[in-house]
């Protein structure tokens, strides 16, 4: 009988050990999915937690039918708490541009230009809202740690990579491409 069986305490480093092999599984697992042809994101991803998709995703986003792209791309990026400690721009970049822009999970056409805002401590990341007062949310959300500040820019189609909203998050985010982008920082 295991120690969990029979009521003693589990140590953390028992648990951690345990959770990794269970994330382990369901990432091979899904992993044989995707090489025995499956490329719906939703039955690859099933039973995994948001810690996982990174992996997942960068394994088969390339094997990903657009549609699918399109989906897998937004649930990676939304559901991390900071996607660009999940993967580099230089890793995110090729996918979006892959998947093209995109609404929530469907293909659309970028507006024109769209004047957006950023709030943090680092202005050229590349997550953008176009709603200031969601900005100054973000802007003053770690000010115990390290006071933010507020940038605004107007960007055309060439820099969007993605807007959610109604599906993920209800921020009216923005994904673009910060690449020399110069913010101008309001005071």
């Amino acid at each position: 009988m295991s120690s969990a069986e029979d009521g003693a305490a589990v140590s953390h480093e028992d648990y951690m050990r345990w959770e990794l092999e269970q994330q382990t599984q369901r990432l091979m697992a899904a992993l044989h999915l995707a090489r025995e042809g499956e490329t719906d994101w939703e039955s690859l991803r099933y039973m995994m937690g948001g810690n996982e998709l990174p992996d997942l995703l960068s394994f088969v986003w390339w094997r990903l039918p657009h549609h699918q792209l399109v989906i897998a791309v937004g649930d990676v990026w939304t559901g991390a708490e900071f996607p660009e400690r999940t993967y580099r721009r230089t890793e995110w970049l090729p996918m979006f541009r892959t998947a093209g822009y995109h609404v929530d999970d469907e293909p659309a056409t970028p507006p024109d230009s769209i004047t957006l805002w950023r709030g943090g401590v680092k202005k050229t990341r590349m997550a953008w809202t176009a709603d200031r007062e969601r900005a100054e949310w973000f802007q003053h959300r770690f000010d115990a740690i390290k006071p933010g500040k507020l940038w605004t820019i107007t960007v055309g189609p060439d820099r969007l990579l993605a807007h959610y909203h109604e599906k993920h998050r209800r921020e009216n985010e923005y994904v673009i491409d910060p690449t020399g982008i110069r913010p101008k920082e309001i005071r």
